[in-house]
């Protein structure tokens, strides 16, 4: 989603060049380009500890920010806060297990000295949404994608009492081989928010 706009002002430019669109799994994605089946991926994780190797470029391209969604069977849960152990009755959709969106979760539940219980599990993140949307259980997903289906009241916004951890969306790619002329043309048109990074950097070291 984020990237759609650059994508279509690429293929406006450079319309003979073909593209090949994969949707990973974060750990599948890295294997991908450790294969060298792709010129660069996009991830999204809480820090770039994990996703740095030897011979690749690690660039923040932007922060996101999550939220708990339900639908419109829990629509009273918007109403008030909750915390998380509030809510594990409910029904929770999720990422598979192999994710790295899981494994921030599980982390995140664990700080509140709880343990997350899946109970539908989806291989991709736009799947989430229409499941909530048909009230099948709640499940956090990136603001920008829930934005217009919160607008809309499909979808209501669950206030958490304890903060939902940001997570910032990756662009890796190997250097040191020879230039792809077309990936560093597709490059150049993205647009880095430089104070997202320091600061993610300066997360980073800590």
């Amino acid at each position: 989603l984020y990237l759609m706009e650059q994508m279509q002002q690429f293929h406006k430019l450079y319309p003979a060049i073909q593209m090949k669109v994969h949707n990973y799994s974060t750990p599948d994605a890295i294997r991908a380009l450790e294969a060298e089946s792709v010129d660069v991926i996009f991830v999204t994780a809480e820090t770039s500890r994990n996703l740095e190797r030897a011979g690749w470029q690690t660039r923040l391209l932007k922060t996101c920010s999550d939220v708990l969604i339900a639908g419109p069977d829990q629509r009273k849960l918007a109403e008030n806060s909750h915390s998380l152990k509030d809510l594990q009755s409910y029904s929770m959709v999720q990422l598979g297990a192999n994710t790295s969106s899981y494994q921030a979760y599980s982390q995140f539940y664990l700080k509140h000295g709880l343990t997350m219980h899946v109970d539908i599990e989806v291989a991709t993140a736009d799947l989430i949404l229409p499941m909530v949307e048909k009230n099948l259980g709640i499940g956090f997903l990136p603001l920008e994608l829930a934005q217009t289906a919160l607008q809309q009241g499909k979808v209501f916004q669950i206030p958490l009492r304890g903060e939902i951890p940001e997570r910032g969306i990756y662009m890796i790619y190997k250097t040191g081989k020879e230039e792809n002329q077309a990936r560093k043309k597709f490059l150049d048109m993205l647009n880095f928010s430089k104070k997202s990074l320091e600061k993610f950097e300066k997360r980073d070291k800590i």
